[in-house]
């Protein structure tokens, strides 16, 4: 009998394996270019597919790359679109891919020579941005499955093999996450390729030997043009010629035209020597989509920049004349769009293998040119937004705008932390600051949720998790804060939706991470949990390294007590509530000295990270927040954090019960603040808070690390909702089933209003300033769910449906 049920569990067990592994490419090979092609483009890839003479029912595709693909079948279009596929995992554990139906298709043209072609270029595998994590000199690749259901209820399918054909004569001559794209229109366009042969030399693809990683299914939301009404239009263009001398190192550029709308009543003339400057208003990422004429073989080259040079003094920073294009912060990312001319009439054409992140774009051309149309579109992960701010203070709007603005532009196919440098990568750090700002935001689970995965494939087996993800050789592993986000982001995700499913998948994960920081020792302390190289990031005033590694090692082990709570799991639990336990004893025994926090620097942080994560016993809590409150006023009630302790502020102070305080810093316009770079006239989060000054020009880092885009800083719109709209969720009952609405009005705001999406519905709150005094306040509880509301000293629950409240 047990032998029968060893067999059993084992048949079990083994077909729940296959179960997992088994994808629908089975069957398909992982196929490249063969070497030696000179002169070679981007490789396409072709098949001409038998279909019988009979009535075709139904027709699936399921697709792959190394590389970021395109695909096309003859006279059929694949549903859903989406850009940069199959995006980024770390390749070495997994690759996703797309599957594709094919509805409503003409029986003929199934049996009109039915052809698929797809493009591959560097993408997130090939390109510098991997620097050299998947091997050297890998080779981009291409997988692909059809199956074809017949009505006579058989079926039959393609699939990649030597059998496909392949050229590297097309036209994208370079597809490159950091260094833009090259299209040759004088060449057979993919489309093209599928009607002949483009008069390219076409030969037998050969198997790929790079692909490691398995093939899974894409989880989170496909990577899109975005919506419409995101673009961007011209706001201003203007057309120069060299540059005057200004009496400053580069000088300024020589102006020949300044154009106003509406720019494309006529087409816009750019003669050879000129450059063309567009302003699009606002600070995003995506491509440009354009219309133009020229010669055959006119080369228009685009570069793109998110700021001006100011007046060509090498002093700021300026890298060119006064009025160009600033690209100096993009480092090594050459970050370029070079479209070459068929000839012969209008030519419509943007990007597909690759991104910028800009608010200017310049263009210059080998020949005349003539622009017909011009428009800047959006191109991010396609999440759902639903979260809505507005307030009487138009400054804090334009905050809350500039964020939203941030979060596009590094919502793509993973959380970067910048779009347009050589950087663009996952780093830890700033994700988990920013999530609960983003799942008030959007519907942005299950892109958390995807992004967890390439965690749980980058995490060490010593169970360190990396500082990016999907890792890619940038910096390392096991740090403080950064790593810790392997643990918050499932909370977050848990608490917000009521999906404890994060939890359960990351369990193993996240255990093997709080064990790597038990085994970190330093002399006699034993729970310092993981290493501290990146302590408070970019503050004014840091804090000790080692005190934020403890600090997020006691939040961590918290809130895997908690976790394991949720997932039933009793004495787990307990053992993480013990480990919390030891873990404030010996911050206690470090860093508190009769009962006050004692770091040897006196920072904000330092008081925030204590306070937020509960390491003082209660007796000792006054003391520490007059210490807080003494140290904003004292530096002239400005803040000093940095990432970490940014992210908890103006929480912090909220709990405290220092609400003022948090209102005073939001309208703080001195260095540093939010509204600082607001007055320098930023339109998205940056990554510090002087990083432009009018006074001063540009940051001046060594490393010349300088984003226009980073929403870390972003962070702050979470306080909007939880505090001053007052919308709160409950972890105890989590997903809103239950929540708080404890509003708090101040700020010298006359209104606000706005609200978030649960998985019951929309909950909104607004509140408006009486004449006479006090606040009416309005909320919308949605079905199945309560809310308890408070408010000072009243406190009440409040059912499902609208509710106006008096405040006093």
């Amino acid at each position: 009998m047990k032998k029968i049920i060893l067999l059993s569990l084992l048949l079990l067990s083994s077909a729940a394996y296959l179960a997992a592994v088994a994808s629908p490419l089975d069957g398909a090979q992982w196929i490249s270019a063969p070497n030696g092609a000179a002169n070679a483009a981007m490789p396409i890839f072709r098949k001409v597919v038998t279909v019988e003479n009979k009535t075709v029912k139904k027709a699936t595709l399921y697709a792959s790359a190394l590389g970021v693909y395109d695909i096309l079948l003859k006279g059929i279009a694949l549903t859903p679109e989406s850009e940069l596929k199959p995006e980024w995992t770390d390749y070495r554990k997994e690759v996703q891919y797309q599957k594709f139906c094919l509805d409503g298709v003409p029986e003929r043209v199934y049996h009109d020579g039915l052809t698929i072609a797809a493009q591959v270029s560097n993408g997130w595998w090939a390109g510098p941005i991997s620097r050299g994590i998947y091997g050297k000199d890998v080779q981009k690749a291409f997988i692909c499955r059809l199956v074809l259901e017949y009505a006579d209820g058989t079926t039959a399918e393609c699939v990649t093999d030597t059998t496909w054909e392949c050229t590297t004569d097309g036209p994208l001559m370079l597809g490159d996450i950091y260094n833009g794209e090259t299209y040759d229109a004088r060449r057979a366009s993919l489309a093209e390729c599928l009607a002949g042969d483009g008069g390219f030399l076409w030969r037998r693809a050969c198997v790929n030997t790079d692909a490691k990683g398995r093939l899974i299914a894409e989880t989170a939301p496909p990577v899109r043009v975005r919506d419409r009404k995101l673009w961007r239009s011209p706001q201003s263009i203007t057309i120069y010629k060299g540059s005057v001398s200004t009496g400053t190192t580069h000088g300024s550029i020589n102006v020949v035209d300044t154009l106003a709308p509406p720019f494309f009543s006529k087409p816009l003339r750019l003669k050879a020597g000129e450059t063309l400057l567009v302003d699009f208003g606002q600070n995003m990422v995506g491509w440009i989509d354009m219309a133009a004429q020229g010669d055959r073989g006119t080369v228009m080259t685009w570069r793109f920049g998110e700021m001006l040079n100011f007046n060509g003094d090498e002093g700021r920073l300026d890298k060119g004349p006064g009025g160009s294009l600033w690209t100096y912060n993009l480092r090594t990312a050459r970050a370029t769009f070079e479209y070459v001319m068929r000839g012969g009439g209008v030519e419509r054409y943007h990007p597909r293998h690759t991104f910028f992140g800009f608010r200017y774009a310049e263009l210059t051309a080998t020949a005349d040119v003539t622009l017909d149309s011009l428009v800047a579109q959006v191109v991010g992960t396609d999440l759902t937004e639903w979260g809505s701010f507005e307030c009487s203070n138009t400054d804090i709007n334009r905050l809350y705008s500039n964020t939203w603005w941030s979060q596009r532009g590094n919502f793509l196919s993973i959380p970067t932390d910048c779009p347009q440098r050589d950087e663009r990568l996952g780093w830890t750090g700033d994700t988990h600051i920013f999530s609960l700002t983003a799942l008030y935001n959007s519907d942005a689970a299950a892109f958390y949720r995807k992004w967890m995965g390439d965690m749980r494939a980058s995490q060490r087996a010593d169970g360190a998790y990396p500082e990016t993800a999907p890792f890619c050789n940038m910096w390392g592993y096991g740090t403080s804060a950064w790593g810790d986000a392997g643990i918050i982001v499932p909370w977050n995700v848990y608490v917000m939706t009521g999906d404890e499913s994060i939890i359960r998948e990351n369990w193993n994960s996240m255990t093997r991470w709080i064990d790597f920081c038990k085994a970190q020792k330093e002399g006699p302390w034993t729970h310092i949990g993981a290493e501290p190289k990146t302590g408070d990031w970019l503050a004014y005033k840091l804090v000790e390294g080692r005190y934020v590694s403890y600090a997020y090692f006691a939040h961590s082990a918290m809130l895997m007590h908690k976790m394991a709570s949720v997932l039933g799991r009793t004495a787990e639990a307990g053992e993480y509530l013990r480990l919390w336990r030891e873990i404030k004893d010996e911050f206690q025994r470090r860093y508190v000295t009769d009962g006050e926090i004692n770091t040897g620097r006196d920072t904000q942080t330092a008081y925030l990270l204590a306070l937020h994560f509960n390491l003082l016993d209660e007796g000792q809590r006054p003391k520490a927040m007059e210490a807080l409150r003494r140290n904003i006023e004292d530096n002239g009630y400005k803040l000093s954090t940095g990432f970490v302790g940014t992210g908890i502020l103006m929480q912090t102070l909220t709990e405290c019960g220092m609400t003022d305080m948090a209102y005073r810093l939001l309208l703080q316009r001195e260095n540093p603040s939010w509204l600082y770079s607001i007055d320098q006239g930023a339109t998205t989060i940056w990554e510090r808070w002087d990083s432009y000054t009018r006074e001063r020009g540009f940051h001046k880092h060594p490393w010349n690390m300088n984003s226009f885009n980073h929403y870390s800083y972003g962070a702050v719109v979470e306080w909007f909702y939880s505090t001053i709209l007052g919308i709160r969720a409950d972890e105890n009952s989590p997903g809103f089933r239950h929540f708080y609405l404890a509003p708090q009005p101040g700020g010298g705001m006359t209104f606000a209003r706005g609200g978030t999406m649960t998985p019951y519905g929309p909950v909104s709150a607004e509140w408006q300033k009486r004449k006479k005094g006090g606040y009416d306040y309005t909320v919308v509880v949605p079905k199945g769910t309560t809310a308890t509301f408070q408010y000072g000293a009243e406190k009440r629950l409040l059912k499902s449906g609208r509710h106006k409240i008096r405040l006093q």
